[in-house]
């Protein structure tokens, strides 16, 4: 708080004039709670703004969609490197050491894992390690003639 607002209160009460200082007192107290709920709007207002955005972003800076499309691209990348077997820590290590990218999230490897898992040119071979099968066909459409 200010020094100006309280001076004139310390002043007051350091006269023996304590019916002015509490009645000067009531109103700086009136004053900041004013400022302080002032304050709290303004944060609420903020909040409702970015509440839609809050949760899809997370502190690696990636949105969920992204971080998926980055996982795809690691392990399709290390495939053309000649693995045949992925691992989720490969993945990771992968976008650690040549992306840059560490992912802000509780379990890192559960992330890639479900990503990889439901990729078309995996399957799963054991928990955390996918073998590549080839890459995934498009859907076959039948026609009805």
């Amino acid at each position: 708080m200010a020094k100006d607002k309280l001076q004139p209160l310390y002043r007051l009460l350091g006269e023996g004039n304590v019916s002015k200082a509490v009645e000067m007192g009531e109103e700086l107290v009136k004053e900041l709670e004013e400022e302080l709920s002032s304050k709290r709007k303004q944060i609420a207002l903020v909040r409702e703004i970015l509440g839609p955005y809050r949760n899809s972003m997370s502190k690696d800076g990636l949105t969920p969609t992204e971080r998926g499309q980055r996982i795809r691209q690691a392990a399709l990348v290390l495939v053309t490197r000649g693995a045949q077997l992925v691992t989720t820590q490969e993945v990771l290590d992968y976008l650690r050491e040549e992306e840059g990218i560490e992912f802000a999230v509780r379990r890192p490897a559960s992330v890639v894992g479900t990503v990889v898992a439901k990729m078309g040119e995996f399957k799963r071979a054991d928990m955390g390690r996918f073998r590549f099968v080839g890459a995934a066909l498009p859907q076959r459409e039948e026609v009805n003639e």
